[in-house]
């Protein structure tokens, strides 16, 4: 849907962003959970994009399962349960700051930004990456793309930028590799297809590599 509505990368990261912080106050039945989700995709877009996808494109979109209504009902239950508390901070804002910082390993800048947004997205897909920072996540993304890439994985230059050590970014990389070397084989394929597309690079599918940066 972000590519046919030309939506913002930052627009799916803030809708998950509200999906979950909506879900840990209001519990949900599974039959609306879809509903959750085009609720806070609206709230989304309307904050990030200049042209929003409509109410009536998003009933077509989930194939008429919910109302014009109820989708309206949903977004105003989302805002009211975040407080209108929608500027948030994610972890692909960090990403064009980060890759630039990356310049001096020699790396593709387009090519990098296209791994680590792929990785990025990646970690939307496993709840277990709320832990970390966002600053943490697209700086861990940036390590282990220069890692996959062969190119030197971090520097004094990555370390100022981020504020991060290699060391301090150790337990993030290792998670964020397992999931990278799973992808492949995972039911949800969504993010794969999209990243092995060649105005991605075709970078969703490098190989993970077989170990961590050193």
């Amino acid at each position: 849907m972000g590519e046919e509505y030309k939506l913002q990368h930052e627009t799916l990261h803030l809708c998950v962003n509200y999906i979950d912080r909506f879900l840990s106050h209001v519990p949900v039945a599974r039959s609306k959970l879809q509903l959750v989700g085009v609720g806070c995709l609206l709230v989304a877009s309307k904050y990030e994009d200049v042209s929003p996808p409509t109410v009536e494109d998003l009933v077509y979109i989930s194939d008429n399962t919910y109302s014009r209504e109820e989708i309206l009902k949903m977004e105003g239950a989302v805002l009211s349960r975040l407080q209108f508390d929608l500027s948030v901070v994610t972890a692909v804002a960090f990403l064009p700051r980060y890759t630039r910082g990356a310049l001096a390993a020699g790396a593709c800048v387009a090519k990098l930004g296209a791994l680590c947004a792929y990785l990025v997205e990646l970690t939307l897909q496993d709840y277990s990456f709320v832990q970390h920072r966002a600053s943490m996540v697209a700086a861990s993304a940036v390590r282990l793309a220069l890692h996959t890439l062969g190119l030197p994985a971090w520097s004094a230059q990555l370390e100022r930028e981020t504020g991060y050590t290699a060391a301090e970014l150790a337990i993030c990389v290792a998670e964020m590799r397992a999931l990278f070397a799973a992808a492949a084989a995972s039911s949800l394929q969504a993010v794969r297809d999209k990243y092995s597309h060649p105005s991605f690079f075709c970078v969703a599918t490098l190989t993970a590599p077989s170990s961590g940066p050193p």
